[in-house]
C-alpha cells in the first residue's frame, strides 16, 4: 500500500472507535451524577437519640415519655421533599428552639413564608446551615434564628 493511498475501512472503524469511547465516557458521567445522588438520599448524617428509651413507656394502644422540652406537633407540606423518610400525612413531633442542633438534624424553619422541615446538611463556622430535603436536588441557607424546632419523634 502507498502512503498517499486511504484505507477508508481504518478510517472508519477508528471513527467508530472513537464515538463509542465518547458514549461510554458520557454514560460514566451521567451513572456517576445518578450514584452521587443516592448516596446523599440514602447516606446522610443521622440525628441522635434525644429521647432514649428509658424515658419511654409503651402501651397496647399508645406510648408516653418524659422530657423536659417543650414539645409540639407539625404537619409537613406535601411536597414530596423529605420521601422517604416522612411525607405529607404524617405527624412530626418537635422541640421548640432554640435548641442544640447538627448535621443530620431534622429542623422546621420558616422560608420564604413557608414552614418547612428539611435535613441539616451541613454549618459552616458563621453558623450559616445548610438544609435540604432527603428527596431533593437543592437546599437552603439559613440562619439559626429562622429555626423554630428539632424533630424528635415522626408518627406513621
Amino acid at each position: 500500500m502507498k502512503l498517499n493511498q486511504i484505507n477508508w475501512g481504518s478510517i472508519l472503524l477508528l471513527l467508530l472507535i472513537i464515538c463509542f469511547v465518547g458514549l461510554a465516557f458520557e454514560h460514566y458521567r451521567e451513572v456517576g451524577k445518578l450514584k452521587e445522588q443516592l448516596e446523599f438520599q440514602y447516606k446522610h448524617d443521622s440525628p441522635e437519640d434525644i429521647i432514649r428509651a428509658e424515658d419511654m413507656k409503651l402501651y397496647t394502644n399508645s406510648f408516653e415519655f418524659e422530657t423536659d422540652k417543650e414539645l409540639r406537633y407539625v404537619k409537613p407540606l406535601d411536597t414530596n421533599s423529605m420521601i422517604p423518610t416522612f411525607d405529607y400525612g404524617h405527624t412530626l413531633v418537635e422541640i421548640a428552639c432554640p435548641c442544640d442542633i447538627k448535621a443530620g438534624d431534622i429542623v422546621s424553619f420558616d422560608y420564604n413564608n413557608r414552614s418547612i422541615v428539611h435535613r441539616i446538611i451541613s454549618i459552616d463556622s458563621q453558623k450559616v446551615i445548610h438544609t435540604r430535603g432527603d428527596n431533593a436536588k437543592y437546599g437552603e441557607w439559613i440562619n439559626e434564628s429562622q429555626i423554630k424546632g428539632k424533630v424528635v419523634a415522626i408518627l406513621y
